[in-house]
């Protein structure tokens, strides 16, 4: 009995998921825009975030404009700062401690 009701959660989970992945097959560029839109949403509010308007940033055109490709060295000074008060990421708002 229990497994038969955890087989089928999986089931409708795993359904689920092969239609989303199905759906975003036939639509990658609606998929990624999905994608990048929440992320920009999620870490609009961050100091990143603040400082390229993601609030702001509604495609990839104007993402690829405003954001400029960086290397370590660019961002060494914010990542030390963020591992200083423990932060695990510079972009996304997480604040967990390491």
């Amino acid at each position: 009995m229990f497994y038969s009701l955890v087989n089928k959660v999986i089931r409708f989970n795993l359904k689920k998921y092969m239609e989303e992945l199905m759906h975003s097959s036939h639509e990658p560029f609606v998929a990624q825009r999905a994608v990048m839109s929440a992320l920009l949403q999620q870490a609009k509010n961050t100091e990143f975030g603040k400082a390229y308007g993601f609030d702001t940033i509604h495609d990839f055109n104007t993402f690829s404009k405003r954001i400029p490709l960086a290397t370590y060295g660019d961002l060494k000074g914010s990542i030390e700062r963020m591992r200083s008060v423990s932060y695990t990421h510079l972009t996304l708002p997480t604040n967990r401690e390491v």
